[in-house]
Formats: C-alpha cells, structure tokens, sequence
C-alpha cells in the first residue's frame, strides 16, 4: 500500500479525472530527454485522468521509513533558446510559477524539508518537453519546449499544448533513485500559429499536477505515523 501510495508521490503526478484526453502517447524513446539516467526499468501505467505516465518503483522503497521529502527547484531541461514566441521572460515565467505554486503547498506541511537528512526523499522534475496539435487528436509536432513557436507555424487554429515532465525521486544523502517517472498531459492552448506561448496556457495543468501531488504525499506520510 506505502508503495503504491508513494508511487504517487511523484510532482506532477495527478489522479483525477480532467475529461477525455486529447494527448496522443508519444511516449517512446525518442522523446526521453536524457533528464533520468536510466529510461530502462520504466513501464506504462493506468491513470484515472488524461495523462500519460511511465514509472519505476524500485522494490526497496517498501522498506524504508522514508518520512521527509525535499524539492530541487523545477526546471527545464535542457535549458531552452529563447524564440519568437517563447520569450526568456515566459520561459522564466513558467518555471517559476511550477516553483512557487508547489512550495505554497508543501510550506507548513510537517513533512516537507530544505535540507537532505536520513530518511529524507529528494524530488527532481523537468519540463522537457511540449507537443502542439490540434483537437482533432493528430499530433503536429512533438518538441523541446523552447521550440513551441517553431512547431505551429503552417497556418494551424485551435491547438493544445501538452507539456512532458521527467521526474526522479532519490535518497537524499546517498543519491539512490528510487522512483522515475515521465507523465504527459493538455496544458492548454493556442489559439492560432501566431499565438505567444504565456504562463496562464499552462497553469492548470501545472496546477491539477501540484495539487494532486501534495495530497497524494500527505497521505504517505499520514500512512507512517
């Protein structure tokens, strides 16, 4: 039970239902960032909601009297250019907001730390990767998020954003990963080729993520006292 709660752990993560997905899978090799070490042990998971998850659990995990959990600030990985319609400001922006908005959640919590310590998780995520395409279900283009203003040139309306995180949960003392994960899902859309990518076409997604993530711990951690 720990374990299947602790799977769960993982930012970004979600569990409940957002409507039918318009996410094609894409979730193949060729689109791995090479933010996790090791791609190998991942396998395809249900989800209750629109997303696409791959994860890793590692069988110690069940062992452990892990009962803290620190954050490494969110990321985009590789690091992006800067393009017509993704600006360095919103690119800054977004991470930033995926930053603030989890630490909001997690701040009181009696679980969360700063610090590494003994049975003390540690939670790397990435942002690295987005795909633009249209509502019809047929994916356009699948690309690092910095490129999103490339992919929809061609004179397409009414696209979705759906962002890709690679996440890998790790002992904070000895760097052991323990749990991977890359998710996929709908953050938003763009009205026309034209459109700017902006923070707010990618909120919700980062906050059904964030929300979700946060309660799904909590119920670890209220599972080990």
């Amino acid at each position: 039970m720990r374990v299947a709660i602790l799977a769960s752990l993982i930012l970004l993560s979600s569990c409940s239902a957002t409507g039918p997905s318009n996410v094609d899978d894409g979730l193949e090799s060729r689109n791995y960032s090479g933010f996790l070490a090791d791609y190998s042990h991942l396998t395809v998971v249900d989800s209750d909601d629109s997303d696409h998850v791959q994860r890793y659990v590692s069988p110690l995990l069940s062992t452990r009297g892990y009962t803290k959990l620190m954050l490494d600030p969110i990321s985009f990985y590789p690091a992006p250019p800067v393009t017509d319609q993704a600006s360095a400001e919103t690119l800054t922006d977004i991470a930033n907001y995926a930053n603030q908005y989890m630490i909001e959640l997690l701040k009181d919590k009696d679980y969360f730390t700063t610090e590494p310590g003994e049975n003390t998780l540690r939670l790397k995520v990435a942002l690295t990767a987005v795909s633009i395409q249209n509502k019809e279900l047929r994916a356009y283009q699948y690309i690092p998020i910095a490129f999103v203003a490339n992919a929809v040139r061609g004179g397409l309306n009414d696209l979705e954003i759906a962002l890709q995180v690679e996440s890998e949960t790790v002992d904070s003392l000895t760097g052991e990963p323990l749990m991977q994960s890359v998710r996929r899902g709908v953050a938003g859309t763009l009205d026309s080729a034209e459109a700017q990518l902006t923070v707010d076409s990618v909120k919700p997604l980062l906050e059904r993520w964030s929300i979700t993530a946060e309660a799904m711990s909590q119920q670890l951690f209220d599972s080990k006292k």
